[in-house]
């Protein structure tokens, strides 16, 4: 059985401001930081557990990073016009189908006229599983079922013992 998965997204742009920069993007030389809007995908999983059909969180867990993309799309440069680069991101990153193209759509309605100089890409993939409590009659049954699989075996004359 297919283990189901489903994805969350959130997209945010930071816009252009008159102030002086106060944050410093460390991926970046502080000359290509002026010239570039940046676009980060960000790819997170978090585990769901399910009982019985109840749906439940790992508590103690958070969702954890699984992969991590910076494009550069050079200053005055469309970013629409980069929408096979993220495609190929999206793709890279195992999100195929509907979803990518919902996110891609996203991104290109937020950067269309946008005068902003950062984009955050934030991916939620959420990962079901089932849990079964354990049962000392399933243990007992199956212990049963193995010990009648067992054949006998023939012992041979030389290793018989008197």
């Amino acid at each position: 059985m297919e283990t189901p998965v489903h994805y969350d997204f959130l997209i945010r742009l930071k816009p252009k401001t008159n102030k002086s920069p106060q944050h410093v993007n460390v991926d970046q030389p502080p000359q290509q930081a002026a010239a570039t809007f940046s676009v980060l995908f960000l790819l997170y999983k978090q585990q769901i557990y399910s009982l019985h059909g109840a749906e439940f969180f790992a508590t103690d867990r958070r969702p954890e990073p699984i992969r991590r993309k910076i494009i550069h799309i050079p200053a005055g440069d469309p970013p629409c016009r980069h929408i096979n680069d993220f495609k190929d991101i999206l793709t890279g990153m195992g999100i195929h189908g509907i979803k990518r193209s919902e996110i891609l759509f996203e991104i290109a309605t937020k950067a269309h006229d946008c005068n902003g100089v950062f984009m955050s890409v934030i991916i939620r993939k959420k990962v079901y599983s089932e849990i079964r409590l354990h049962n000392e009659e399933d243990d007992i049954a199956r212990a049963e079922r193995e010990s009648m699989e067992v054949g006998a075996r023939p012992v041979p004359g030389h290793q018989v013992l008197h």
